[in-house]
């Protein structure tokens, strides 16, 4: 009695310790995955030491029925090899019913001593088939009998079998001499107005102990009405593993909205027959598959299309004035944790305002760089507009892609979604001289501000800063398009107009850019602030960053800004020597008067040295300098306007008033006796350079008196 009871203990005992191995992890590094085994329903010996099992019994809906896969695997322990043309797999239900079954593996015929090999069946059975239905026997070939065969076992699948990997779990399956292992990593799903966008990402494992290539495996969707949609998969077929080596996989697929996205499940299916036949394999349950959402600034997030993997995040979001309306500026960097190259998406974006008012964005690429490498990232902006009273409470901004479908216009897929509550980022700081650089490839350069200058016109005045932008780049490169406001202390906002350099610049060459606003009339510029941003401006075609080469039209953004606190107004300079005219050095050397009354003709001759910086290139279009004489009672003005070289830089000019580079002698003259006749102390006169910006706005940048009626050499600039 006492022994009986001993002995079902033992086998109590090993029953669990063998249930529980069907479900141990295959090594400690995987606790948190816990692994199926390919789960037997059944064996049976076929011989002296030869054991067959049946195992991975599957059911996947088909078009005419269901299909079937299972395995048979046979360990042949003994000393002579196992001929298993004498042995079969029937199946049938419970209730009588009979499918052939097809074997994968065309050229098993033997199978050697002291071995193990999985021996694939599948088939077609009916449509409303369950699983613990079916009946598996495995029989040998006996010609003595009335049905030649004889059964050795008979098997059914109880309730307890776990046909459907659980979300969280690994399975190991065993097909063409390969054992690996199959785990869903992670899924998210896009969305768009006619498809669900799936993006898995299935890790395979190597589990042998020699390297194997993968066979052909065929991975699809089941919604749960049993349509099945083909997952794609790069890289997949013939991928070499090494022993306990993996690799992740992603896979993409597109499923019509009709087949709604509930009971969705990965089915893994071998081919068979030059691809014309499928062998389930493995089920999997999804885990939850939704769009990545997130609330927080700096967080990362990650999506995927047909090209990769992808991992984003917002740095920032900025909320700042463009002419009568507000732009919203969602700043996020696009990062590449791979190990190939990523190309660059397009991609587009919308806004969501108060959970109500949507809004397109545009997303910019400033970056001239066609993928993204390993480990690296870019900067990317998304922008939209509102108008400037409008107050925004929440907001969400979506990520999207638009796919191509086959020549017809591609569907908009939400690939990652952000939630912000209405409180906008401050944006960076700096002041004139220490200024930011702009890092985008193919466009790097330090900008800084050289100067901000007041400028006088009739009926208003500019504020105008003149803006440099020397190139970081080591080879001839193009130049960053800018856009802005200039702000004063008590907030208000002045819309700015750039002059943008349209030429490209060699290496440790410089562009000008000068911006200006139309401000009140005598108004100061004293503590004046700008905020500076790379433009963005639309075409007909398209919308792009205003770089160099590119088509350019109406400015629609700008992003990037930079709030740069500016300098006070550019001081006037008491001598004619060495005057900055940023490209160009302007120095008067000598200076020559003469009067004739009689004509009423004044004549001033100028002996001149211009000096051009040919590596800093300008947009100089409608920019002079003027020249002014104001005798000394201010009864009496003379101006004339002078152009600065043309682009040969000849100074060709048939007026007489064009500068030349090098050391020049200009002559010239007015006749006015309105003019002439109030120089009536013939003593002092104010010699006057002013810079024009725009016609009728100038810039004193120079003064000193000089006498009248002189032949004068001006002595040069001392330090």
């Amino acid at each position: 009695m006492e022994k009986s009871r001993l002995r079902k203990t033992l086998l109590s005992m090993i029953c669990l310790i063998l249930l529980i191995s069907a479900y141990s992890p295959v090594n400690a590094e995987e606790q948190k995955q816990k692994t199926l085994q390919p789960q037997k329903i059944g064996s049976v010996s076929l011989k002296a030491n030869v054991v067959a099992e049946v195992n991975n019994v599957v059911l996947i809906p088909s078009n005419n029925g269901q299909l079937v896969g299972l395995t048979l695997t046979v360990k042949n322990n003994s000393n002579t090899e196992v001929n298993f043309i004498d042995y079969w797999i029937n199946l049938t239900t419970k209730s009588g019913s009979k499918y052939s079954l097809t074997i994968a593996n065309k050229d098993i015929a033997k199978i050697a001593a002291k071995s193990t090999k999985d021996i694939i069946f599948y088939g077609q059975v009916g449509s409303n088939v369950k699983l613990t239905d079916l009946v598996v026997k495995v029989i040998k070939w006996d010609f003595s009998s009335p049905s030649y065969t004889k059964v050795l076992g008979s098997f059914s699948a109880t309730q307890k079998y776990i046909q459907i990997t659980p979300a969280g779990y690994k399975r190991i399956v065993s097909a063409d001499d390969t054992r690996v292992s199959f785990y869903i990593k992670k899924a998210t799903i896009g969305k768009s107005e006619k498809y669900y966008r799936p993006d898995i990402d299935l890790v395979i494992k190597n589990e042998g102990k020699r390297s194997v290539t993968l066979p052909e495996y065929e991975i699809m969707i089941q919604t749960a009405n049993g349509l099945m949609y083909p997952l794609t998969a790069k890289n997949l077929k013939g991928k070499v593993l090494s022993p306990l080596s993996e690799e992740t996989f992603q896979l993409t697929a597109s499923v019509p909205i009709a087949a709604k996205q509930t009971g969705w499940k990965l089915v893994v299916a071998l081919t068979a027959n030059e691809g014309k036949d499928r062998i389930p394999m493995a089920l999997f349950t999804l885990p939850k598959a939704s769009v990545s959402t997130g609330e927080g600034i700096g967080k990362t997030y990650s999506f995927a299309n047909s090209d990769g993997i992808y991992y984003i995040k917002v740095d920032s979001i900025n909320r700042l004035p463009i002419e009568d309306n507000d732009l919203i500026i969602t700043n996020l960097t696009l990062i590449n944790k791979g190990t190939d190259s990523l190309v660059i998406p397009k991609l587009i974006g919308k806004y969501v305002f108060n959970n109500s008012i949507e809004n397109t964005a545009t997303v910019n690429n400033g970056n001239k760089q066609i993928d993204i490498e390993p480990g690296a990232s870019i900067k990317l902006q998304a922008f939209g507009k509102v108008p400037y009273s409008f107050d925004v409470k929440n907001m969400k901004f979506t990520l999207q892609q638009k796919e191509s479908g086959g020549g017809t216009e591609g569907e908009l897929v939400d690939l990652v979604e952000f939630s912000n509550t209405g409180v906008f980022s401050p944006i960076s700081t700096t002041d004139w001289k220490t200024g930011f650089k702009i890092e985008d490839s193919g466009y790097k350069a330090d900008v800084k501000v050289k100067y901000l200058m007041g400028y006088t016109g009739a009926n208003a005045d500019m504020a105008v800063a003149l803006i440099t932008m020397n190139s970081l780049e080591k080879r001839l490169s193009g130049v960053q398009q800018l856009a802005g406001y200039f702000e004063t202390v008590d907030g208000t906002v002045y819309p700015a107009t750039f002059q943008n350099v349209s030429d490209k610049i060699n290496y440790g060459g410089k562009a000008l850019v000068y911006a200006w606003a139309s401000i009140p009339k005598g108004m100061k510029t004293d503590n004046m602030k700008m905020v500076v941003g790379k433009a963005v401006t639309e075409t007909k075609d398209s919308t792009t960053t205003g770089q160099t080469g590119e088509q350019q039209s109406q400015l629609v953004g700008y992003v990037d800004p930079v709030e740069i606190k500016l300098p006070n107004d550019r001081e006037v300079k008491k001598n004619l020597q060495n005057i900055d005219l940023d490209p160009y050095k302007f120095s008067i050397n000598q200076v020559g008067t003469t009067i004739r009354f009689d004509q009423d003709l004044l004549k001033l001759k100028l002996d001149y040295t211009l000096e051009q910086n040919l590596l800093t290139k300008v947009n100089a279009k409608d920019q002079k300098v003027i020249i002014e004489l104001v005798d000394a009672d201010n009864k009496a003005t003379f101006s004339k306007e002078l152009t600065f070289p043309t682009v040969d830089t000849t100074g060709k000019d048939d007026t007489g008033t064009a500068l030349k580079n090098g050391v020049n002698t200009i002559e010239l003259s007015w006749t006015d006796d309105r003019w002439v006749i109030n120089i009536q102390t013939l003593k002092d006169m104010t010699f006057n350079v002013y810079h024009e910006l725009q016609p009728g706005y100038k810039k004193l940048v120079a003064t000193q008196t000089i006498p009248w009626l002189v032949n004068r050499k001006l002595p040069p600039e001392t330090e």
